[in-house]
């Protein structure tokens, strides 16, 4: 059994909750001096297991035989994340929604499946439906080398894909970077983007989003990504909606929670980058309604500092109870959201590559909100038990 597995099995003893500990866990993308590399990208002090209506009257995206969709060279191009989606997206909260709708997205593809992912593991669903598909259509992969198995990697290429890992500029040398992103191109004209990875026991235990995306300039720009990280190139993605690292995540992160009014919930496996943590102190001191849920402090030891932080600016954050808080998302006002890889760390934000997006249709608001709320319900306040060094043993 994952060491990760029995470690929280004990704590679950213990404090008679599924508290995370630290080791064999999902991801983690910080700088932290520590020097583990979490399953999210970060070298946290946590070290994880191994990162609106359409142009068509029948609502649907025709694609031409270039693949594009049809009536896109006629839109305003969206360069500012806020800009409106031609196509509305779809989001999933896991693991309440369980890995249906990405198998089915992955059967559903006719000619390529392109794969941008931090770990993938041979044990799910979604590995046996690429690993199926390989044998069929193009399917390519790109992982971060130091956290997916090689052997995970084999099994791929002996069922038919290729695969890379990053680019020699995210490839891990002192606490980072990270290849953190989690993105899936199917057909050249659709989209998954999530803040989960692809490996049991994490899709089942942690908290996470996922995003499907048929906006044609949003998937082309995430092709642009695929296709430059696999040639080994920069991308050309000057103008764009999303949110990357290390493009630009940094100027739009901070610009979304500068945009707060009224509230600004963030649920997060950290908040540990400073700049970020300054900008949500004055939200709060502008009097913006400020609640944040964390990762517990076994699994990141970093987010007692952050605990510290916060109570020091009248914001009393949570910790997550009922699943392992993996997710990255931001609500502002009930009415714009942030969902993607990016961790609120320094590393995550300006060294990795990550991908997230702003998002705004009220289907996605709505899940956001609902889900967030929940998860505040039954998230705790008791931060002092992690201040015992035994908690977490």
């Amino acid at each position: 059994m994952d060491v990760g597995v029995l470690c929280r099995l004990a704590l679950l003893l213990a404090l008679l909750a599924p508290v995370g500990c630290g080791g064999g866990r999902g991801d983690d993308d910080d700088d932290d001096t520590d020097g583990d590399a979490d399953s999210d990208g970060d070298s946290d002090s946590d070290t994880d297991a191994d990162g609106d209506s359409d142009a068509d009257t029948d609502g649907d995206a025709d694609t031409d035989s270039d693949g594009d969709t049809d009536g896109d060279a006629d839109a305003e191009p969206a360069c500012e994340m806020t800009d409106p989606r031609r196509v509305p997206v779809t989001l999933d909260a896991q693991p309440d929604e369980g890995m249906g709708n990405l198998v089915d997205f992955i059967n559903g593809a006719e000619s390529s499946i392109d794969v941008a992912i931090y770990l993938i593991g041979d044990n799910n669903d979604v590995f046996d439906a690429l690993a199926r598909r390989a044998g069929e259509i193009d399917v390519r992969v790109i992982v971060d080398g130091g956290e997916t198995w090689d052997s995970t990697r084999e099994t791929l290429e002996d069922a038919g894909a290729q695969t890379k890992i990053q680019p020699d500029e995210f490839v891990y040398q002192e606490y980072g970077p990270f290849y953190h992103i989690k993105v899936m191109v199917v057909d050249r004209d659709r989209a998954w983007i999530s803040t989960g990875n692809l490996l049991e026991p994490y899709m089942s235990s942690e908290r996470n989003f996922d995003v499907y995306d048929e906006d044609a300039q949003d998937v082309e720009d995430l092709q642009e990504i695929f296709d430059a990280d696999w040639d080994r190139r920069s991308p050309d993605i000057d103008c764009t909606r999303l949110i990357v690292s290390p493009e630009n995540a940094r100027e739009r992160i901070l610009a979304f929670i500068d945009g707060a009014e009224e509230s600004l919930s963030i649920e997060s496996m950290q908040l540990k980058d400073r700049e970020v943590r300054s900008h949500v102190a004055a939200r709060a001191a502008e009097g913006v309604d400020v609640r944040i849920i964390l990762a517990d402090g076994c699994w990141v030891s970093d987010n007692m500092d952050a605990r510290d932080f916060l109570e020091g600016e009248g914001i009393s954050p949570r910790w997550m109870l009922e699943y392992s808080a993996h997710v990255k998302m931001m609500l502002a006002d009930d009415r714009i959201a942030y969902v993607g890889s990016v961790n609120m760390s320094q590393n995550s934000i300006d060294r990795n590559r990550e991908v997230g997006l702003a998002l705004d249709d009220d289907a996605s608001i709505e899940t956001l909100s609902d889900t967030f709320e929940h998860d505040w319900s039954v998230a705790r306040t008791d931060w002092e038990i992690f201040d015992d060094p035994d908690t977490c043993q």
